[in-house]
Protein backbone atom coordinates (compact mmCIF):
# COMPACT_ATOMS: atom_id res chain seq x y z
CA UNK A 1 0.00 0.00 0.00
CA UNK A 2 2.79 2.35 0.78
CA UNK A 3 5.11 1.86 -2.40
CA UNK A 4 2.11 2.42 -4.28
CA UNK A 5 1.37 5.73 -2.84
CA UNK A 6 4.98 6.65 -3.70
CA UNK A 7 4.46 5.50 -6.98
CA UNK A 8 1.64 7.70 -7.05
CA UNK A 9 3.25 11.09 -5.80
CA UNK A 10 4.99 11.55 -9.36
CA UNK A 11 1.54 10.91 -11.58
CA UNK A 12 -0.19 13.44 -9.35
CA UNK A 13 2.29 16.11 -9.49
CA UNK A 14 2.33 15.38 -13.41
CA UNK A 15 -1.27 16.00 -13.76
CA UNK A 16 -0.88 19.36 -11.48
CA UNK A 17 1.56 20.08 -14.44
CA UNK A 18 -0.74 19.33 -16.87
CA UNK A 19 -3.60 21.37 -15.32
CA UNK A 20 -1.36 24.47 -14.80
CA UNK A 21 0.27 24.23 -18.41
CA UNK A 22 -3.39 24.55 -19.80
CA UNK A 23 -4.63 26.92 -17.61
CA UNK A 24 -2.00 29.51 -18.74
CA UNK A 25 -2.48 28.42 -22.06
CA UNK A 26 -6.68 29.58 -21.35
CA UNK A 27 -5.81 32.17 -20.21
CA UNK A 28 -3.56 33.35 -22.81
CA UNK A 29 -6.17 32.77 -25.26
CA UNK A 30 -8.60 35.51 -23.38
CA UNK A 31 -5.60 37.67 -22.31
CA UNK A 32 -5.44 39.19 -25.96
CA UNK A 33 -6.90 42.39 -25.13
CA UNK A 34 -5.47 44.07 -22.17
CA UNK A 35 -3.79 46.56 -20.48
CA UNK A 36 -1.84 47.96 -17.52
CA UNK A 37 -1.24 50.83 -15.47
CA UNK A 38 2.36 51.11 -15.08
CA UNK A 39 2.54 54.77 -12.89
CA UNK A 40 0.09 57.50 -11.35
CA UNK A 41 1.30 60.63 -10.79
CA UNK A 42 -0.53 63.34 -9.39
CA UNK A 43 0.57 67.08 -8.25
CA UNK A 44 -2.28 68.39 -5.54
CA UNK A 45 -1.90 72.03 -4.59
CA UNK A 46 -3.72 73.03 -1.83
CA UNK A 47 -5.23 76.87 -2.38
CA UNK A 48 -5.87 79.34 0.27
CA UNK A 49 -9.52 79.14 -0.18
CA UNK A 50 -9.45 75.58 0.86
CA UNK A 51 -9.75 74.26 -3.14
CA UNK A 52 -7.17 71.57 -4.41
CA UNK A 53 -5.78 71.85 -7.69
CA UNK A 54 -5.04 68.06 -9.27
CA UNK A 55 -2.73 67.15 -12.68
CA UNK A 56 -2.96 63.31 -12.90
CA UNK A 57 -0.46 61.50 -14.98
CA UNK A 58 -2.04 57.85 -16.26
CA UNK A 59 0.87 56.21 -17.77
CA UNK A 60 -1.25 53.39 -19.94
CA UNK A 61 0.90 50.04 -21.92
CA UNK A 62 -2.09 49.15 -23.73
CA UNK A 63 -1.93 45.35 -25.48
CA UNK A 64 -4.84 45.61 -28.03
CA UNK A 65 -7.37 48.32 -29.51
CA UNK A 66 -8.75 50.05 -27.02
CA UNK A 67 -11.19 53.63 -27.07
CA UNK A 68 -9.41 55.18 -24.12
CA UNK A 69 -9.87 55.45 -20.48
CA UNK A 70 -11.87 55.54 -17.53
CA UNK A 71 -11.73 58.01 -14.20
CA UNK A 72 -13.75 57.52 -11.41
CA UNK A 73 -13.79 60.09 -8.42
CA UNK A 74 -15.82 60.62 -5.86
CA UNK A 75 -16.59 64.24 -4.81
CA UNK A 76 -17.94 63.32 -1.10
CA UNK A 77 -15.78 65.77 1.24
CA UNK A 78 -15.94 68.51 -1.07
CA UNK A 79 -18.53 71.22 -2.82
CA UNK A 80 -17.67 69.13 -6.52
CA UNK A 81 -16.47 70.17 -9.39
CA UNK A 82 -15.01 73.61 -10.40
CA UNK A 83 -13.79 72.11 -13.87
CA UNK A 84 -12.25 69.05 -15.32
CA UNK A 85 -10.48 68.33 -18.93
CA UNK A 86 -8.32 65.72 -19.70
CA UNK A 87 -5.39 65.75 -22.39
CA UNK A 88 -3.03 63.21 -24.30
CA UNK A 89 0.69 63.99 -22.47
CA UNK A 90 2.93 61.27 -24.27
CA UNK A 91 3.62 60.69 -27.37
CA UNK A 92 2.04 64.13 -28.29
CA UNK A 93 0.06 66.29 -26.34
CA UNK A 94 -3.92 66.90 -27.43
CA UNK A 95 -6.78 67.90 -25.82
CA UNK A 96 -9.31 64.56 -25.93
CA UNK A 97 -12.67 64.46 -25.69
CA UNK A 98 -14.60 63.61 -22.40
CA UNK A 99 -17.99 62.24 -21.38
CA UNK A 100 -19.50 62.58 -17.48
CA UNK A 101 -21.92 60.85 -15.53
CA UNK A 102 -22.73 60.53 -11.94
CA UNK A 103 -24.53 58.36 -9.32
CA UNK A 104 -24.24 59.18 -5.32
CA UNK A 105 -21.74 61.58 -5.82
CA UNK A 106 -19.30 59.41 -7.87
CA UNK A 107 -18.35 61.01 -11.28
CA UNK A 108 -17.15 58.48 -14.00
CA UNK A 109 -15.37 60.19 -16.94
CA UNK A 110 -14.46 58.40 -20.05
CA UNK A 111 -11.79 60.05 -21.92
CA UNK A 112 -11.83 58.53 -25.38
CA UNK A 113 -8.89 58.00 -27.26
CA UNK A 114 -7.78 55.18 -29.82
CA UNK A 115 -5.12 53.46 -28.77
CA UNK A 116 -3.72 50.10 -30.17
CA UNK A 117 -0.24 48.20 -29.22
CA UNK A 118 1.38 51.40 -27.54
CA UNK A 119 2.18 52.88 -24.66
CA UNK A 120 0.40 56.57 -23.76
CA UNK A 121 0.35 59.51 -21.01
CA UNK A 122 -2.69 61.02 -20.20
CA UNK A 123 -3.26 63.95 -17.80
CA UNK A 124 -5.97 64.73 -16.22
CA UNK A 125 -7.02 68.02 -14.67
CA UNK A 126 -9.70 69.53 -12.49
CA UNK A 127 -9.93 71.50 -9.27
CA UNK A 128 -12.56 70.52 -6.69
CA UNK A 129 -13.68 73.12 -4.04
CA UNK A 130 -13.53 73.61 -0.19
CA UNK A 131 -11.67 70.40 0.41
CA UNK A 132 -9.58 71.62 3.33
CA UNK A 133 -11.28 71.93 7.10
CA UNK A 134 -10.71 74.67 9.32
CA UNK A 135 -10.83 74.04 13.25
CA UNK A 136 -9.93 76.27 15.96
CA UNK A 137 -6.29 75.15 16.73
CA UNK A 138 -5.33 73.57 13.46
CA UNK A 139 -6.36 73.23 9.38
CA UNK A 140 -7.04 69.51 7.80
CA UNK A 141 -6.58 68.33 4.46
CA UNK A 142 -8.20 64.53 4.25
CA UNK A 143 -8.83 63.86 0.77
CA UNK A 144 -8.89 59.47 -0.75
CA UNK A 145 -7.53 59.68 -4.21
CA UNK A 146 -8.41 55.78 -4.97
CA UNK A 147 -11.06 53.22 -3.44
CA UNK A 148 -12.96 50.25 -3.77
CA UNK A 149 -14.46 51.38 -6.68
CA UNK A 150 -10.50 51.41 -8.53
CA UNK A 151 -10.97 48.21 -10.67
CA UNK A 152 -7.15 48.39 -12.46
CA UNK A 153 -3.87 47.75 -10.76
CA UNK A 154 -1.17 50.69 -10.60
CA UNK A 155 2.45 49.84 -10.88
CA UNK A 156 3.54 52.73 -9.32
CA UNK A 157 1.97 55.72 -7.25
CA UNK A 158 3.37 59.05 -6.42
CA UNK A 159 1.52 62.14 -4.73
CA UNK A 160 2.87 65.44 -4.14
CA UNK A 161 0.85 67.83 -2.06
CA UNK A 162 1.98 71.20 -1.78
CA UNK A 163 0.58 74.78 -0.53
CA UNK A 164 0.40 78.59 -2.06
CA UNK A 165 3.07 79.33 0.51
CA UNK A 166 6.26 77.60 1.80
CA UNK A 167 5.65 76.27 4.89
CA UNK A 168 8.34 74.46 7.21
CA UNK A 169 8.12 70.79 7.72
CA UNK A 170 7.49 70.92 11.59
CA UNK A 171 4.48 72.47 11.23
CA UNK A 172 2.97 69.62 9.09
CA UNK A 173 1.42 66.56 10.34
CA UNK A 174 0.88 63.73 7.44
CA UNK A 175 -0.50 60.82 7.30
CA UNK A 176 -0.77 58.17 4.36
CA UNK A 177 -4.01 55.67 4.79
CA UNK A 178 -3.53 52.68 2.22
CA UNK A 179 -1.35 49.75 1.26
CA UNK A 180 1.39 48.76 3.96
CA UNK A 181 4.75 49.26 1.87
CA UNK A 182 3.55 53.26 1.60
CA UNK A 183 5.65 55.70 2.59
CA UNK A 184 4.76 59.10 3.80
CA UNK A 185 7.77 61.95 3.61
CA UNK A 186 8.00 65.82 3.89
CA UNK A 187 10.99 67.93 2.03
CA UNK A 188 12.44 70.99 3.12
CA UNK A 189 10.15 73.30 1.33
CA UNK A 190 7.35 71.89 3.48
CA UNK A 191 6.37 69.65 0.14
CA UNK A 192 4.53 66.14 0.94
CA UNK A 193 5.46 63.10 -0.88
CA UNK A 194 3.51 59.81 -0.91
CA UNK A 195 4.53 56.55 -2.58
CA UNK A 196 3.33 53.43 -3.06
CA UNK A 197 4.59 50.74 -4.97
CA UNK A 198 2.01 47.91 -6.64
CA UNK A 199 -1.51 49.07 -5.69
CA UNK A 200 -3.56 46.64 -6.40
CA UNK A 201 -7.75 47.44 -7.66
CA UNK A 202 -9.89 47.90 -4.87
CA UNK A 203 -7.14 49.25 -2.60
CA UNK A 204 -7.59 52.53 -1.12
CA UNK A 205 -4.89 55.66 -1.50
CA UNK A 206 -5.67 58.39 1.18
CA UNK A 207 -3.80 61.16 2.14
CA UNK A 208 -4.30 63.72 5.75
CA UNK A 209 -2.49 66.65 6.30
CA UNK A 210 -2.92 68.76 9.38
CA UNK A 211 -1.33 72.46 8.75
CA UNK A 212 -1.25 75.86 9.99
CA UNK A 213 -4.85 77.82 9.72
CA UNK A 214 -3.26 80.69 8.19
CA UNK A 215 -2.27 78.73 5.20
CA UNK A 216 -5.79 78.70 3.97
CA UNK A 217 -7.47 81.87 5.58
CA UNK A 218 -10.32 82.32 2.70
CA UNK A 219 -11.37 78.43 3.47
CA UNK A 220 -15.44 78.57 3.93
CA UNK A 221 -15.18 75.52 5.63
CA UNK A 222 -14.84 75.91 9.16
CA UNK A 223 -15.67 74.06 12.42
CA UNK A 224 -15.78 75.90 15.70
CA UNK A 225 -13.99 73.49 17.40
CA UNK A 226 -10.85 72.35 18.99
CA UNK A 227 -9.68 68.92 17.25
CA UNK A 228 -5.94 68.53 16.94
CA UNK A 229 -5.76 66.01 19.69
CA UNK A 230 -8.77 63.94 19.13
CA UNK A 231 -7.01 63.71 15.44
CA UNK A 232 -3.79 62.69 16.47
CA UNK A 233 -5.31 59.98 19.00
CA UNK A 234 -6.92 58.88 16.40
CA UNK A 235 -3.74 58.63 13.52
CA UNK A 236 -1.58 56.85 17.25
CA UNK A 237 -4.70 54.60 17.04
CA UNK A 238 -4.29 53.65 13.35
CA UNK A 239 -0.65 53.82 13.42
CA UNK A 240 -0.50 51.32 16.31
CA UNK A 241 -2.83 49.25 14.02
CA UNK A 242 -1.14 49.88 10.95
CA UNK A 243 2.45 48.47 12.59
CA UNK A 244 0.36 44.90 13.85
CA UNK A 245 -0.44 44.38 10.53
CA UNK A 246 2.94 44.53 9.06
CA UNK A 247 4.27 42.38 11.90
CA UNK A 248 2.01 39.46 11.33
CA UNK A 249 2.49 40.03 7.22
CA UNK A 250 6.24 40.00 7.92
CA UNK A 251 5.35 36.94 10.29
CA UNK A 252 2.89 35.20 7.93
CA UNK A 253 5.82 35.88 4.43
CA UNK A 254 8.60 34.49 7.20
CA UNK A 255 6.47 31.29 7.66
CA UNK A 256 7.32 29.56 4.89
CA UNK A 257 11.12 29.00 4.51
CA UNK A 258 11.11 28.62 8.10
CA UNK A 259 8.70 26.05 7.44
CA UNK A 260 10.89 24.43 4.36
CA UNK A 261 13.83 23.79 6.99
CA UNK A 262 11.86 22.44 9.39
CA UNK A 263 10.88 20.01 7.02
CA UNK A 264 13.96 19.47 5.78
CA UNK A 265 15.11 18.86 9.18
CA UNK A 266 12.31 17.13 10.32
CA UNK A 267 12.24 14.50 7.65
CA UNK A 268 16.38 13.83 8.10
CA UNK A 269 15.42 13.21 11.62
CA UNK A 270 12.82 10.75 10.78
CA UNK A 271 15.29 9.03 8.64
CA UNK A 272 17.86 8.91 11.59
CA UNK A 273 15.28 7.76 14.12
CA UNK A 274 13.09 5.10 11.67
CA UNK A 275 14.87 4.29 8.36
CA UNK A 276 18.40 4.21 8.46
CA UNK A 277 19.66 0.83 7.93
CA UNK A 278 20.11 -1.15 11.12
CA UNK A 279 23.43 -1.92 12.19
CA UNK A 280 24.47 -5.41 13.22
CA UNK A 281 25.10 -6.29 16.72
CA UNK A 282 28.59 -8.14 16.01
CA UNK A 283 31.34 -7.39 13.11
CA UNK A 284 32.15 -10.07 11.49
CA UNK A 285 34.35 -9.77 8.05
CA UNK A 286 33.18 -13.01 6.48
CA UNK A 287 30.15 -15.48 6.71
CA UNK A 288 30.31 -19.03 5.09
CA UNK A 289 26.78 -19.01 5.37
CA UNK A 290 23.87 -16.83 4.95
CA UNK A 291 22.88 -15.40 8.28
CA UNK A 292 19.52 -15.99 9.83
CA UNK A 293 17.27 -17.61 7.14
CA UNK A 294 17.27 -15.06 4.46
CA UNK A 295 16.91 -16.11 1.28
CA UNK A 296 19.10 -15.22 -1.81
CA UNK A 297 16.30 -13.45 -3.75
CA UNK A 298 15.77 -11.45 -0.31
CA UNK A 299 19.03 -10.70 0.07
CA UNK A 300 19.20 -9.77 -3.83
CA UNK A 301 16.31 -7.06 -2.89
CA UNK A 302 18.64 -5.88 -0.20
CA UNK A 303 21.94 -5.53 -1.49
CA UNK A 304 21.12 -4.50 -5.35
CA UNK A 305 19.96 -1.21 -6.21
CA UNK A 306 17.91 -3.01 -9.04
CA UNK A 307 16.08 -5.00 -6.74
CA UNK A 308 15.19 -8.66 -7.34
CA UNK A 309 16.52 -9.86 -10.96
CA UNK A 310 15.86 -13.02 -12.79
CA UNK A 311 18.93 -14.25 -11.57
CA UNK A 312 18.01 -15.16 -8.31
CA UNK A 313 15.46 -17.13 -9.91
CA UNK A 314 18.58 -19.94 -10.02
CA UNK A 315 19.87 -18.97 -7.15
CA UNK A 316 16.54 -19.85 -5.00
CA UNK A 317 16.49 -23.26 -6.87
CA UNK A 318 20.52 -23.80 -5.42
CA UNK A 319 19.06 -22.78 -1.98
CA UNK A 320 16.06 -24.62 -2.07
CA UNK A 321 19.08 -28.01 -3.29
CA UNK A 322 21.09 -26.75 -0.38
CA UNK A 323 17.68 -27.33 2.03
CA UNK A 324 17.65 -30.94 0.60
CA UNK A 325 13.69 -29.71 -1.22
CA UNK A 326 15.14 -30.43 -4.43
CA UNK A 327 18.32 -32.26 -5.83
CA UNK A 328 20.31 -31.07 -8.58
CA UNK A 329 22.30 -33.39 -11.22
CA UNK A 330 23.84 -32.50 -14.59
CA UNK A 331 22.48 -34.14 -17.89
CA UNK A 332 23.55 -33.72 -21.36
CA UNK A 333 21.67 -31.78 -23.83
CA UNK A 334 23.50 -31.91 -26.98
CA UNK A 335 26.87 -30.11 -27.23
CA UNK A 336 26.23 -28.17 -23.86
CA UNK A 337 25.25 -28.72 -20.62
CA UNK A 338 22.05 -28.63 -18.91
CA UNK A 339 21.05 -28.93 -15.33
CA UNK A 340 17.74 -30.66 -14.01
CA UNK A 341 16.20 -30.27 -10.77
CA UNK A 342 13.87 -33.14 -9.14
CA UNK A 343 11.36 -32.61 -6.35
CA UNK A 344 12.54 -34.28 -3.00
CA UNK A 345 10.24 -33.16 -0.98
CA UNK A 346 6.31 -32.81 -1.28
CA UNK A 347 5.50 -30.07 1.85
CA UNK A 348 6.38 -27.21 1.69
CA UNK A 349 4.92 -25.90 4.95
CA UNK A 350 8.49 -24.98 6.52
CA UNK A 351 9.10 -22.74 3.14
CA UNK A 352 8.91 -18.92 2.71
CA UNK A 353 5.82 -17.96 0.13
CA UNK A 354 8.15 -17.15 -2.26
CA UNK A 355 10.25 -20.37 -2.00
CA UNK A 356 6.43 -21.90 -2.12
CA UNK A 357 5.42 -20.06 -5.29
CA UNK A 358 8.67 -20.26 -7.45
CA UNK A 359 8.62 -24.24 -6.66
CA UNK A 360 4.68 -24.30 -7.54
CA UNK A 361 5.30 -22.18 -10.63
CA UNK A 362 8.19 -23.74 -12.31
CA UNK A 363 7.51 -27.61 -11.72
CA UNK A 364 3.65 -27.09 -12.45
CA UNK A 365 3.80 -24.78 -14.65
CA UNK A 366 6.86 -25.48 -17.15
CA UNK A 367 7.98 -29.00 -15.64
CA UNK A 368 5.81 -32.14 -15.54
CA UNK A 369 5.38 -31.60 -11.57
CA UNK A 370 8.07 -34.11 -10.69
CA UNK A 371 11.24 -32.81 -12.41
CA UNK A 372 12.29 -29.21 -14.65
CA UNK A 373 15.11 -27.84 -16.55
CA UNK A 374 16.91 -24.93 -16.77
CA UNK A 375 16.63 -25.59 -20.46
CA UNK A 376 12.98 -25.52 -20.34
CA UNK A 377 13.04 -22.41 -17.99
CA UNK A 378 14.61 -20.49 -20.94
CA UNK A 379 12.42 -21.94 -23.58
CA UNK A 380 9.48 -21.53 -21.98
CA UNK A 381 10.52 -17.67 -21.22
CA UNK A 382 11.63 -17.30 -24.68
CA UNK A 383 8.48 -18.16 -26.21
CA UNK A 384 6.19 -16.31 -27.72
CA UNK A 385 3.32 -17.98 -27.07
CA UNK A 386 4.09 -18.51 -23.33
CA UNK A 387 6.14 -15.34 -22.60
CA UNK A 388 3.11 -13.09 -21.57
CA UNK A 389 2.79 -15.97 -18.92
CA UNK A 390 6.27 -16.38 -17.73
CA UNK A 391 5.98 -13.05 -17.04
CA UNK A 392 3.18 -12.16 -15.54
CA UNK A 393 3.98 -15.10 -12.62
CA UNK A 394 7.87 -13.69 -12.53
CA UNK A 395 6.34 -10.27 -11.62
CA UNK A 396 3.63 -12.47 -8.87
CA UNK A 397 6.98 -14.40 -7.48
CA UNK A 398 8.96 -10.57 -7.09
CA UNK A 399 5.97 -9.31 -5.03
CA UNK A 400 5.95 -12.02 -2.68
CA UNK A 401 9.69 -11.76 -2.21
CA UNK A 402 9.11 -8.06 -1.72
CA UNK A 403 6.60 -9.12 0.77
CA UNK A 404 9.14 -11.45 2.84
CA UNK A 405 11.57 -8.52 2.61
CA UNK A 406 9.39 -5.97 4.56
CA UNK A 407 9.03 -8.35 7.23
CA UNK A 408 13.04 -8.25 8.52
CA UNK A 409 12.38 -4.49 8.77
CA UNK A 410 15.54 -3.49 7.43
CA UNK A 411 15.07 0.10 7.00
CA UNK A 412 13.37 0.62 10.37
CA UNK A 413 9.60 1.15 11.28
CA UNK A 414 8.57 2.41 7.81
CA UNK A 415 5.13 2.98 8.58
CA UNK A 416 5.83 4.34 12.02
CA UNK A 417 8.28 6.99 10.22
CA UNK A 418 5.61 7.10 7.53
CA UNK A 419 2.38 7.93 10.19
CA UNK A 420 4.45 10.32 12.40
CA UNK A 421 5.13 12.31 8.52
CA UNK A 422 1.37 12.46 8.07
CA UNK A 423 0.61 13.76 11.51
CA UNK A 424 3.34 16.55 11.42
CA UNK A 425 2.29 17.74 7.93
CA UNK A 426 -1.71 17.84 8.84
CA UNK A 427 -0.29 19.58 11.76
CA UNK A 428 1.27 22.22 10.26
CA UNK A 429 -1.77 22.90 8.29
CA UNK A 430 -4.44 23.61 10.79
CA UNK A 431 -1.67 25.67 12.74
CA UNK A 432 -1.09 27.83 9.41
CA UNK A 433 -4.75 28.38 9.05
CA UNK A 434 -5.54 28.93 12.55
CA UNK A 435 -2.81 31.48 12.55
CA UNK A 436 -4.20 33.16 9.20
CA UNK A 437 -7.19 33.46 10.73
CA UNK A 438 -5.24 35.37 13.91
CA UNK A 439 -3.37 37.08 11.65
CA UNK A 440 -6.41 38.27 9.93
CA UNK A 441 -8.64 38.78 12.97
CA UNK A 442 -5.48 41.25 13.67
CA UNK A 443 -5.82 43.13 10.54
CA UNK A 444 -3.07 40.98 8.43
CA UNK A 445 -3.45 39.94 4.79
CA UNK A 446 -4.48 36.99 4.09
CA UNK A 447 -2.41 36.13 1.09
CA UNK A 448 0.89 36.93 3.63
CA UNK A 449 -0.40 33.51 4.99
CA UNK A 450 -0.40 31.61 1.62
CA UNK A 451 3.39 30.59 0.67
CA UNK A 452 3.35 28.80 3.94
CA UNK A 453 0.04 26.82 3.33
CA UNK A 454 1.59 26.14 -0.06
CA UNK A 455 4.26 25.03 1.50
CA UNK A 456 2.49 22.43 3.24
CA UNK A 457 -0.02 21.30 0.59
CA UNK A 458 2.84 20.90 -1.96
CA UNK A 459 6.27 20.36 -0.40
CA UNK A 460 4.57 17.88 2.38
CA UNK A 461 4.02 14.98 -0.28
CA UNK A 462 7.15 15.82 -1.89
CA UNK A 463 9.10 15.59 1.50
CA UNK A 464 7.12 12.82 2.09
CA UNK A 465 8.48 10.70 -0.70
CA UNK A 466 11.79 12.47 -0.49
CA UNK A 467 12.42 11.15 3.15
CA UNK A 468 11.53 7.38 1.60
CA UNK A 469 14.21 7.80 -0.84
CA UNK A 470 16.90 9.61 1.74
CA UNK A 471 18.72 6.36 2.74
CA UNK A 472 19.78 6.33 -0.78
CA UNK A 473 21.65 9.07 -0.59
CA UNK A 474 22.14 9.72 3.31
CA UNK A 475 25.13 8.33 5.83
CA UNK A 476 24.44 5.34 7.98
CA UNK A 477 25.63 6.69 11.75
CA UNK A 478 28.11 4.45 12.93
Amino acid sequence: MISQMYKKIPIIFFILLIVIIFSFTVLSVYAERSFKITNYDAQVKILENGDIRVREFFSYSFDGSFNGIIRSIGTKGSDGFTYFKASQYYPTEKELEVTQSEKGGMFTYRIYDKSNNENKVFLLEYQLKNIATLYNDTAEFYWKFFDKTNTSPIGHVKIELEFSETVLPEDLKVFGHGPLNGEVSIEDDGKVIYEVNRLSSGEMVEARILFPVNLAPESTKIIRENKFAEIMKEEISWAKKSNREKSVNIFGFLLAPLLLLFNIFFAIRVYYKYDKELKADIDIEYYRELPSDITPAVLSKLMSIQGVGTKDILATLMDLVRKKYLKVEEISAGRKKDYRFTRLESETVDLKKHETQLIHWLFYSIGNGKTITLKEIKDYAKASLTQSSFRSNYLKWVKKVGEEFKKYNYFGQSKESIKITLKTILIEFVVIILLALLGLLLGGQWYAFFPALFMVIFTGPILLYARHCLWSYLPVPS
